[in-house]
């Protein structure tokens, strides 16, 4: 069935989401209580299930339990931060981001009123793109390949390879009648997380090529009435951002422990991070960057052959028409550099870029001081 969309309706990612639409609409759930249910779902199978794994099931055996240290301090921070943030940024973060984007810019006017419709017609072929069966399938099938892959050939060569005491969950019942499922979703959740974020970054670099834009040069966001662009742009950075910190505490944790920074993982993770976090801040904003200049370019073209009008007529005036034609000439000078140097060409403050900037070095700046403090102390 076809949608449509009005200038009020929102982007609902709900329909074609299998997962999303039998927990929000079949079962009415708000998204608190989903994602206290899915934290539950995480911790019961990982300690409720697993403690009866290791206190009833291998009570004589020599294992690491689902409650000793080894096990514990590592899975808290899955159970309690990381399946949370998944699982928030699928339900409500992506959702509210992409319309309050869209909200935003309608909001502000930067789209010259013969494009309304235009916008409109964009906002449900986006909303067809983002949720779509095919992603679903997608992203179903990825996470089944990834939990095959785990289940079917890492778990079997980890379980050869350790020696006692193994932990708990290595327990074959346990881990493909309770462990696989909990992980499929959660890769599924991933999943789509990520295929929509791609998928939003696309699209949002799409809408300046389809639609024309009047920019605002002296609007308060600093940034032509495109803030909001920005923002999207940002706040997908910070994921990113996300990620490379959690690769200097890596760093950090393996140095501490002696294990040395040296590894391909740090080594491919930094590389992907020098590259990531910089494209999910540019690439929303591109083509908004492409047309604000072209803005300013139309501007400065005017007011250029204005000029080249004047300063051509200059020579048959008479002496005083000839001192009004200069006072001109000097005034579209002044506009000329006015504009070429403060009209507004990237959807983004020079404060809220410049802050970016420092915020995703730090990963950078704690990892390598990590490594230069351990090669001084090895010294």
């Amino acid at each position: 069935m076809e949608r449509t969309l009005n200038a009020q309706q929102p982007i609902d990612l709900h329909d074609r989401d299998p997962l999303l639409k039998f927990l929000a609409k079949k079962l009415r759930l708000p998204w608190p209580a989903i994602l206290g249910l899915a934290v539950a779902v995480v911790a019961i199978s990982y300690f409720g299930v697993g403690a009866v794994v290791s206190y009833v099931i291998h009570k004589e055996a020599g294992i690491i339990r689902a409650f000793d240290a080894e096990f514990l301090y590592f899975n808290l921070v899955v159970v309690l931060a990381n399946i949370p943030l998944v699982w928030f940024l699928y339900l409500w973060w992506q959702p509210r981001l992409i319309n309050g984007t869209l909200e935003s810019l309608r909001g502000q006017k930067v789209f010259a009123d013969a494009e309304g419709n235009g916008l409109e017609a964009f906002t449900k072929d986006m909303t067809e793109n983002l949720d779509s069966y095919r992603w679903s399938i997608s992203a179903a099938m990825a996470s089944l390949a990834l939990v095959l892959v785990t289940t079917l050939v890492v778990y079997p060569e980890q379980s050869r390879q350790l020696v006692e005491p193994f932990f708990w969950f290595y327990d074959k019942y346990y881990y493909f009648l309770v462990l696989t499922p909990v992980r499929f979703l959660t890769y599924y959740v991933t999943a789509m997380v990520v295929l929509r974020g791609v998928l939003t970054l696309i699209w949002f670099n799409l809408l300046f090529q389809r639609l024309k834009i009047t920019v605002h040069p002296l609007h308060p966001d600093q940034a032509g009435g495109l803030g909001a662009l920005g923002r999207l742009g940002i706040q997908y950075g910070l994921i990113a951002v996300a990620l490379g910190a959690l690769l200097a505490l890596v760093t950090v944790d393996r140095i501490v422990h002696g294990a040395g920074w040296q590894h391909i993982d740090l080594l491919v993770g930094y590389a992907l991070y020098i590259v990531l976090a910089p494209v999910t801040l540019i690439s929303p904003l591109w083509s908004a960057h492409q047309a604000m200049s072209d803005s300013r370019d139309k501007v400065l073209g005017e007011i250029s052959t204005e000029f080249e009008r004047i300063l051509t007529a200059k020579e048959r005036l008479d002496h005083e028409a000839l001192s009004v034609s200069t006072e001109a000439l000097d005034a579209l000078r002044a506009r000329y550099i006015l504009v070429r140097d403060s009209y507004p060409t990237w959807p983004i403050s020079v404060t809220a870029f410049r802050n970016f900037s420092v915020t995703a070095s730090l990963p950078l700046i704690t990892g390598a001081a990590s490594i230069v403090i351990e090669m001084a102390i090895k010294k």
